[in-house]
């Protein structure tokens, strides 16, 4: 009657087939579980049903830190500095216990996370801090090394050794957590841009100091941060358990009456809805299970279930094969009894068809004698035939068609209609479908895919030798799950949908891959070219349920304004997470330029793109008063052009 509630992590379907995510799951679960530690997910066991491997682990009842965010920000609310510093505190500890993590040979394991984001810290609704997910994790003992040109881990937390592709360790772990602390104090991340290769750009070239710190920032975190996020790895601190000192001396010394149930209430009062429902699930599985095992008790059943016989031939005794012992039990007892029965059908066969021969007559002895020479010489003309024309023979008598493959050079995987068969160069395929079209692929590293289509019409052994021409640049293979998605090869339109491949790319360069799909989340990733082995990118898009407005102005570096709120965000930025069909009132403002008004209503759950030309201020010149030369309006005054000194009389116009 035990029973442990567990999550079970599996590769995606349209991934399954790929050997080099399998070995990422082995190799997760190999590591993880020598991890055991409070702030760790906790990994179990590592299965295999039918093609699907996953892993099970341990199953936290709550969400992660990104998605804590987010549902505080939809109340208008933001942490408070000291629950930050507690669970950046907690994770500290997690990574510091996984770092010094030794194998049973006390050599150390040297693991790094390499992905610490929000998405990786998981938050249980009792107040609890876990670490999860290892799976593009590194340890000296990995089989699986990280292939060539990927940068693994999200750009917003990488570190600047990591965002270089230069050797990393767990110092890396360490910068990643700062910026992560720095967004939950000040709401912001600490790099941003509007493109993935423009913050990659930023974290390659930037040395920050206290003065590029948040003003929201306290004083004495602000000195913490900067030795957590130094540029030079070895100014850092000499490990994660050292940061969460620092952390932890000022959390309870100016926090004094802090409780780590605080978590715990924040987390009860903000997913309120969502425990309610689950304590409605867990009840319901209950009675579930209770109907099945009740239906599962009933012995006629049970024994309809676990016991069947095997009909032996005519005069035989009939043997009852037990499938197994028990429902969950040993499944041994059937193939014992199967083949114990099969070597007793046999022997009794065996002695039923002996037969006594008789004594031959000479003459009988010498037919028998030049009979067998001469069927011996048949033998071997027939032998000697059969190996000259064995395909065409072996193709005659299958039940299809015939292909023999081959290529130069050999050892190139074979893909038929798509599908990875499993083998390689040089091999043979029988029994294939009369009237039917199979599409041939050959791949092999370092050399360009060759494909070929053939149509099966007759027994004949179609023989196939390509000679593999090398390849001089690099390819990225694109899916998404779901397909469709626009592809963009440093944010230009490469006219391509998922799955798709991009070829002729030059190598040790950096390209940004970009995936565009209506009704989804954008997807970006920095790849380098690294060498000719295709690169594999695969990515399961997320629905989108909230709209966002993507905003960029001339000139750039304007401040953006929502509904009369400094966002502190400048152009070009991304406002996220607003609600649709909401009428939002837009200010962009740059000194010196007229501000930019507009309201807009959001419709449509994806990126809405905003370009705005603000206009110069120009100043005015200061006018001149204008002559007047008319004169004064007095009916009497001197009339022009009077004679004389004597003044002209008067003139009445």
């Amino acid at each position: 009657g035990f029973e442990k509630l567990l999550a079970i992590k599996r590769i995606l379907p349209h991934c399954a087939a790929d050997s080099e995510f399998i070995t990422m799951l082995i190799d997760e679960a190999k590591l993880s579980v020598l991890l055991s530690h409070t702030n760790i997910v906790q990994v179990y066991d590592l299965g295999k049903v039918g093609d699907d491997y996953f892993i099970s682990m341990e199953y936290i009842e709550g969400c992660n830190l990104r998605e804590f965010l987010n549902r505080l920000q939809k109340r208008g609310k933001k942490i408070d500095v000291d629950l930050a510093l507690y669970m950046i505190s907690e994770v500290c500890k997690g990574l510091d216990y996984a770092h010094a993590r030794k194998d049973v040979n006390g050599n150390p394991l040297n693991l790094v996370h390499r992905d610490i984001s929000p998405q990786n810290v998981l938050l249980s609704y009792e107040g609890e801090v876990k670490i999860v997910d290892f799976g593009i994790a590194k340890a000296a003992m990995n089989s699986t090394t990280t292939k060539a040109g990927i940068l693994k881990g999200k750009i917003n937390y990488m570190s600047p050794e990591q965002a270089l592709g230069l050797p990393i360790n767990g110092k890396t772990d360490i910068y990643a957590t700062g910026l992560v602390l720095y967004e939950l104090i000040t709401g912001e991340k600490l790099f941003t841009g509007d493109t993935h290769l423009e913050i990659l750009k930023k974290i390659q070239s930037t040395q920050l100091t206290e003065a590029n710190f948040s003003d929201k920032l306290p004083d004495a975190v602000k000195t913490i941060l900067a030795k957590a996020l130094t540029y030079k790895q070895e100014d850092r601190y000499t490990s994660a358990g050292d940061f969460q000192i620092d952390l932890t001396r000022y959390l309870y010394k100016t926090y004094y009456d802090f409780t780590p149930k605080k978590l715990a209430a924040l987390m009860k009062e903000v997913f309120s809805e969502e425990i309610q429902q689950n304590l409605q699930n867990e009840q319901r599985l209950q009675e579930l299970d209770s109907e099945a095992r009740a239906l599962l008790e009933r012995s006629d059943l049970q024994e309809n279930i676990v016991h069947r016989e095997v009909t032996p031939p005519h005069g035989q005794q009939t043997i009852p094969l037990k499938a197994t012992e028990t429902f969950m039990g040993k499944s041994q007892s059937a193939s014992v009894h199967v083949a114990a029965q099969a070597a007793q059908i046999g022997y009794q066969q065996n002695v039923r068809t002996g037969h006594v021969q008789k004594k031959k007559s000479k003459t009988g002895l010498y037919l028998s004698l030049f009979g067998g020479m001469g069927l011996l010489f048949a033998f071997i003309v027939l032998a000697a035939v059969g190996f000259i024309y064995k395909d065409s023979i072996s193709a005659f008598f299958s039940s299809g068609g015939s292909i023999k493959i081959s290529s130069n050079p050999e050892g190139a995987k074979i893909f038929i209609n798509q599908k990875n068969i499993r083998q390689t160069t040089p091999t043979r395929l029988d029994k294939l479908e009369m009237g039917k079209t199979y599409e041939i692929t050959l791949k092999k590293a370092g050399f360009e895919e060759w494909n070929y289509t053939t149509k099966i019409t007759d027994k004949k052994v179609i023989d196939l030798n390509p000679k593999l021409n090398k390849v001089t640049t690099g390819t990225i293979e694109i899916k998404s799950e779901p397909s469709g998605a626009t592809i963009f090869l440093n944010d230009k339109d490469t006219g391509k949908v998922s799955p798709a491949k991009l070829e002729g790319l030059q190598l040790s360069q950096n390209y940004q891959i970009s995936l565009r799909l209506s009704g989804y989340e954008e997807i970006q990733e920095v790849v380098k070219i690294a060498s000719t082995e295709p690169i594999l990118i695969s990515k399961n898009l997320e629905k989108v349920t909230l709209a966002s407005l993507r905003i960029s102005s001339t000139p750039e570096g304007a401040t953006i304004y929502l509904d009369g709120i400094d966002t502190n965000l400048k152009t070009p930025d991304k406002l996220f997470d607003l609600e649709l069909d909401r009428e939002y009132s837009i200010k962009v403002s740059y000194p010196g330029y007229k501000d930019f008004n507009k309201n807009i209503k959001l419709n449509k759950p994806e990126t809405t793109i905003m370009n705005v030309d603000l206009q110069k201020i120009v100043k005015a010149k200061p006018r001149r008063r204008p002559q007047n030369n008319r004169q004064p309006s007095n009916p009497f005054y001197p009339r022009p052009g009077g004679s004389g000194g004597g003044g002209g009389g008067l003139y009445m116009p």
